[in-house]
């Protein structure tokens, strides 16, 4: 009908909490309504920027979705030479479309028109995980990420670290801010952030000029992990100049794939940053994005 109409805006907390208590069939388990809903509510306390929405039909609301506001991170680099900058980033979550509603294109729209927004806000690039077929989100423009993973465990004994007086005295530590650290050697960095909820160290940064080196740095989160007892170091690995599976076998360490739901990504970073901000168009492809879990890099 050409008097259909489609709107896409920022919910009310009421309308909040309705869609909280929809989507409570989806991911309300085990909880009851009222603890699942009272969740919401304290998760909100603890995340930044959170905007929930609302995606109408003729007037009546047959999808949902909400976003997380970030100022994250992206390296630019030319001629060799490597700036970290900043910018505003959107991550997408509680895609849900009720059973009454499905099969009718709903969630795409809303999908195609929330990457609108957030791109004419000035988004620097917009990720979700995705539970679902990824094809379901390319069809709207995001982009599979790569999901392969090195991670060791603590507790085991599994790895064995090999410093030697040498090299722990060619290492200067780092903090870059309160809950970010690393260390660095000659050209080769790693940055860690502690998670003391799940007790796992995620290396958020890594590149090595050798695989000794690599093994150096790896040895040294390692080491990290188990002063502070946690169980795991997690290192999100795409084969490039920097990380290379050379590398991978050198420390005797399998490659995992992330179990569950897929890192997805559109970016519209200026490729040419001489110009600043972002691109009229998709440039997801002209970056190489980093996903791990709760921190995202480009």
């Amino acid at each position: 009908m050409d008097s259909d109409t489609y709107e896409l805006r920022e919910a009310t907390w009421e309308e909040f909490h309705q869609n909280t208590i929809d989507n409570f069939v989806e991911w309300g388990h085990p909880l009851n309504i009222d603890a699942y809903w009272q969740r919401e509510v304290d998760s909100k306390d603890v995340v930044s920027n959170h905007r929930p929405w609302c995606f109408l039909y003729n007037g009546v609301t047959v999808a949902s979705c909400e976003t997380y506001g970030e100022n994250s991170a992206y390296c630019y680099v030319e001629n060799d030479e490597y700036k970290l900058l900043r910018g505003r980033s959107e991550s997408v979550a509680s895609v849900f479309v009720a059973i009454k509603y499905r099969n009718k294109g709903y969630a795409t729209k809303m999908m195609r028109m929330l990457r609108e927004r957030c791109h004419k806000e000035g988004a620097i690039f917009v990720d979700l995980y995705s539970d679902i077929d990824p094809i379901v989100y390319e069809k709207c423009g995001w982009h599979k990420q790569p999901d392969t993973s090195i991670i060791i465990d603590t507790t085991d004994n599994s790895y064995s670290t090999s410093l030697t007086e040498s090299e722990r005295s060619s290492v200067q530590m780092l903090e870059v801010k309160p809950s970010v650290y690393g260390a660095f050697v000659d050209q080769s960095v790693i940055l860690w952030s502690q998670d003391l909820r799940d007790l796992e160290l995620n290396i958020l940064c890594l590149a090595a000029e050798t695989k000794e080196k690599f093994k150096l740095l790896v040895d040294l989160a390692y080491e990290e992990a188990q002063r502070f007892n946690l169980k795991k170091v997690k290192i999100w690995w795409s084969e490039s100049s920097v990380l290379t599976k050379e590398y991978v076998e050198y420390i005797n360490q399998p490659l995992q794939s992330r179990n569950g739901s897929v890192p997805m990504v559109v970016s519209f970073i200026n490729p040419d940053h001489t110009t600043g901000g972002v691109t009229t168009s998709d440039t997801t492809n002209q970056s190489q994005m980093v996903n791990i879990e709760k921190f995202t890099w480009v």
